[in-house]
């Protein structure tokens, strides 16, 4: 059983935004290895120090189109004001049984579903 599994993350998993904040949850997962970054997939136009180490890990980096349709989970970890910009990119790509989480703050979950074309 692969850690995701053990954690409760329906892999694979698609990281929008690789920031502070993703950069922080990537960080996290390679400390406690809560996630195998082989079910790692990441968007992210700047990719950073610890996206090289996800990378290392066998997570794929702004994978073409077609691929994110595999992610189960998407996790949205940009600014605020840049998330609906990332929404029209991604929504008609995602599995329609994909689980969209937000870690972004004072982003109402009624727009995220608007975008998100009504995924949980």
């Amino acid at each position: 059983m692969s850690a995701a599994a053990e954690t409760g993350i329906a892999g694979p998993v698609l990281l929008v935004g690789a920031g502070a904040l993703g950069s922080a949850l990537l960080e996290g997962w390679r400390r406690t290895g809560a996630l195998d970054f082989r079910e790692l997939m990441i968007v992210e136009p700047n990719p950073g120090g610890v996206c090289s180490e996800a990378l290392a890990g066998g997570a794929r980096l702004n994978p073409p189109a077609d691929e994110l349709r595999r992610a189960k989970t998407v996790l949205v970890a940009v600014k605020p004001q840049q998330w609906r910009a990332a929404a029209v990119v991604l929504a008609h790509g995602l599995d329609e049984e994909a689980v969209v989480v937000s870690v972004m703050a004072g982003v109402p979950t009624e727009q995220l579903r608007e975008h998100f074309e009504g995924r949980r």
